[in-house]
């Protein structure tokens, strides 16, 4: 009897001993698993480039403000030069005759080059502003800008011209001629000079050049 109480003493004690034992030796031998694999993650995209109009740019200074000199004042603009042989003339409470359906307006600058002041005949007292295109002096009104009534005159008698900055003065081969002056020459094509006078005809009516 005593004998049993003992063998089953000592295969408890054998149990209790060895059961956390080979627990133990069990798990120290146990093969860990290996750890999974992550999947690998996409490559992140690249920012878009921004657009232009929101790129910044590196400003550089100006060369006064690296060198620490103040700012150049700036240019004065040139006056436009004058036209070659012009003078610009004022015509104040002066009675102007121009061909109709050529009056500037009031805000229109007009180039114009001299004048003819009628000294005598049935315009007498009249002044004619030559313009860039010139002007015809007749007896037909629908062939000349200064129409003279009068039978001596021909139809278109005499041209005035600007050419090159000068006035000039063609005779449009009229019946009775065109003079310089009273009793000068006749006269086919000439350049005009201030105070140069014309005479049409037989003195039908004279014309003195001013500027």
């Amino acid at each position: 009897m005593l004998q049993q109480v003992i063998l089953w003493a000592i295969v408890l004690l054998l149990v209790v001993v060895l059961v956390p034992v080979g627990i133990a030796l069990f798990q120290r031998l146990k093969v860990p698993k290996a750890p999974k694999a992550k999947p690998a993650s996409a490559p992140k995209a690249a920012p878009p480039p921004l657009p232009l109009n929101e790129q910044t740019t590196t400003k550089v200074p100006p060369l006064n403000e690296i060198l620490g000199q103040p700012a150049p004042p700036p240019a004065k603009p040139r006056a436009p030069a004058p036209p070659p042989d012009l003078t610009p003339v004022a015509i104040k409470d002066t009675k102007v005759f121009v061909p109709e359906g050529e009056q500037p307006s009031g805000t229109e600058m007009m180039l114009w080059y001299g004048m003819l002041h009628c000294t005598s005949g049935p315009l007498e007292g009249q002044r004619f502003i030559i313009e860039e295109e010139g002007l015809y002096i007749g007896r037909d009104p629908a062939l000349s800008q200064v129409a003279i009534p009068d039978g001596r005159v021909s139809k278109r008698h005499i041209r005035i011209l600007p050419r090159n900055g000068k006035v000039w003065a063609i005779d449009q081969n009229s019946t009775n001629g065109t003079f310089m002056g009273k009793g000068g020459e006749r006269i086919t094509e000439v350049q005009l000079k201030r105070g140069d006078t014309l005479v049409l005809a037989d003195n039908v009516a004279t014309f003195v050049y001013q500027i």
